[in-house]
């Protein structure tokens, strides 16, 4: 994790966060964020830092492929879901503490 925010530092920026409500994913901002994504991630991956989740490490070394699952979930999943914030601030935290309680509801209505 200090790897991760020394080199988030180390370019310059306070923090990650990426301008996922953007239309221009290949902005020098953007990038610069993709850029971090990809090393950091590369880096944990090869220190077995993601081990225990079965990340295989020949698709860590595929830059184009590791680049289309950064923009899938950052220009799609972190796109949505900061829209929705927007739009109803506080309901991403609600949704969080509910999963827990619709999943409990799922299950018991299961049998």
């Amino acid at each position: 994790m200090l790897f991760m925010f020394r080199t988030v530092a180390i370019h310059g920026l306070s923090r990650w966060a990426p301008d996922v409500l953007s239309s221009d994913p290949d902005s020098m901002y953007n990038l610069l964020h993709e850029y971090i994504a990809y090393l950091t991630f590369k880096q944990a991956t090869i220190a077995y830092g993601y081990s225990h989740m079965g990340v295989n490490l020949e698709f860590v070394k595929k830059f184009g492929v590791m680049r289309k699952f950064y923009r899938s979930f950052v220009f799609s999943y972190m796109h949505k879901s900061a829209k929705l914030e927007a739009k109803s601030p506080g309901s991403m935290l609600k949704a969080k503490q509910m999963t827990p309680i619709w999943k409990r509801r799922g299950e018991l209505t299961k049998g």
